[in-house]
């Protein structure tokens, strides 16, 4: 039997809490959500029970022999001669790397959206690394989708307020810090550390009058484009996947190819799903509303944005669009399912949603100019009045340590547990390639709620609303600008000083 050897293994850097079973914004596709447990709690299995697991589902490096090995009493493992073979784990050369301390909580409570995925999972290597180094353990508290703000609203205000909060859960900033539910990154970690400076490019957008409220380790893609290779070849149409390698993956191109195949039969739709408005209009790189310099900045004029939405409106009147959602994609009468990454990353069930997973693609939504896609913020904001603030940056440095290893893990469950190919497994490393250099992400839902529920909601998608509910974006202009340039300063300035 080959020598067992766990290879180095990396991950997001949310992709620990992800994984631990919280969802990043509560994406539609992945509908179960709404129906998970209204509170659970995960903690971390032992080191040495992961250990275990992580070296049985470990890579096999070529071995010189064939020889059977078995275990002495010290748990070396022993080659049929009675050689000993060091089982070597990456945890151990990342423990030594830390600085040593001696937490007085070891338990790191984490309030996060709704769990991906009911199914049992191995302690990721930052989450190992937490426990040996420090005695440590992150425990998950799930909160049902769209719950979330008032279970952190309610800890806090009870003194019992969890020690992180996922900057993916979109609802929470600004409007969080301006309630005064977060405390700034310095009352966690030291300026000098080197968290800080490694998550100071990714974290910029979390500035809210002049203090930082979230150590952000990476930008992770939020919309993609999913299609199935077979409808494709069997309708003579070119790849996508082809078409982005080439440099050409426009709108133009994403345009010919639906009404090519609308063509072909009146049951066919052309782009379906429930997401498909709002990855359309960010693909031109520009949100709705995003975060500068500390404060909240409408881009409702931006040209970039009007033209964007003209060619969807287009789409729309041509038919393209689905009404409401078929999720035909699998059985070849859809063509392109703009959704959610995650949308394919719960399990094999969601994976084999959109067709045997051999066929299924997904890339980057089309761009005419430079490409960019969505993107949500992976890292941590922290409640106010955490009891264990020490604790949480140990367990931040282990997640930082490891992130490379987390990533790897995760590249291995989607292989192992979704069934994913490494041709999506290459595409998924583009679109993270693109967050990390040209994200867009919208702030829209973190303002406060009156204002999302009231003018926001859905105001992407009104230009290809079915049912002939369509509107122009010059009318969606002229209806929301004096509202929502009034709700912007709003935001911007909580405690206006006048008469």
């Amino acid at each position: 039997m080959k020598a067992k050897v766990l290879a180095a293994v990396c991950a997001g850097v949310l992709t620990a809490a992800a994984a631990a079973g919280c969802s990043g914004s509560g994406g539609s596709s992945a509908g179960e959500a709404s129906s998970a447990p209204e509170s659970r709690q995960t903690e971390t299995s032992s080191a040495a029970d992961s250990e275990v697991s992580a070296a049985d589902s470990a890579p096999y490096p070529a071995a010189e022999s064939d020889a059977i090995q078995e275990s002495d009493s010290t748990g070396a493992e022993l080659t049929s001669e009675g050689e000993p073979v060091l089982i070597m784990d990456p945890v151990d050369a990342l423990a030594d790397k830390l600085p040593d301390e001696r937490l007085d909580i070891t338990d790191v409570r984490l309030l996060c959206a709704a769990p991906v995925t009911e199914t049992e999972r191995q302690a990721l290597p930052s989450e190992r690394l937490f426990e040996k180094k420090y005695g440590g353990r992150l425990v998950v508290d799930a909160a049902p989708k769209g719950e979330l703000w008032g279970r952190l609203t309610a800890a806090v205000m009870s003194n019992e307020a969890p020690d992180l909060v996922p900057t993916d859960t979109a609802d929470l900033f600004p409007r969080a810090a301006a309630d005064r539910l977060l405390v700034p990154v310095d009352a966690v970690v030291d300026t000098s550390d080197e968290l800080w400076t490694a998550a100071e490019e990714y974290s910029a957008a979390f500035n809210y009058r002049g203090k930082r409220y979230a150590l952000v380790f990476e930008n992770r893609p939020e919309y993609v484009c999913i299609y199935n290779k077979n409808t494709f070849r069997e309708n003579g149409l070119e790849d996508p996947a082809a078409l982005y390698r080439q440099g050409v993956w426009s709108h133009g191109w994403f345009e010919t190819l639906c009404r090519s195949f609308t063509e072909k039969g009146s049951d066919r739709i052309a782009i379906d799903g429930e997401d498909f408005a709002a990855a359309l209009s960010e693909s031109c790189g520009v949100p709705l509303i995003t975060m500068k310099g500390g404060q909240v900045v409408s881009n409702l004029d931006d040209s970039r944005l009007a033209e964007t939405q003209d060619w969807m409106f287009s789409l729309a009147e041509q038919g393209l669009c689905a009404e409401v959602p078929q999720w035909g994609i699998s059985s070849g009468k859809t063509l392109f399912c703009p959704v959610k990454l995650s949308a394919l990353e719960l399990d094999r069930a969601s994976a084999e949603r959109f067709g045997d997973t051999g066929d299924v693609m997904l890339l980057p939504m089309p761009k005419d100019e430079e490409a960019c896609i969505s993107a949500v913020p992976h890292g941590f904001c922290f409640p106010a009045g955490s009891k264990n603030p020490k604790g949480t940056a140990a367990y931040l440095r282990c997640l930082y340590a490891a992130s490379e290893a987390d990533r790897e893990a995760e590249e291995r469950r989607l292989t192992e547990d979704c069934g994913w190919s490494e041709e999506m497994l290459e595409m998924r490393r583009e679109c993270f390639r693109l967050a990390q250099e040209n994200p867009v992400t919208d702030f829209s839902e973190g303002l406060p709620l009156e204002i999302y529920e009231r003018l926001l909601k859905g105001v992407l998608g009104r230009t290809m609303s079915g049912g002939g509910n369509a509107v122009s974006w010059d009318e969606t202009v002229e209806e929301l600008k004096k509202q929502l340039d009034f709700a912007v300063m709003t935001a911007n300035d909580t405690e206006p000083v006048g008469p």
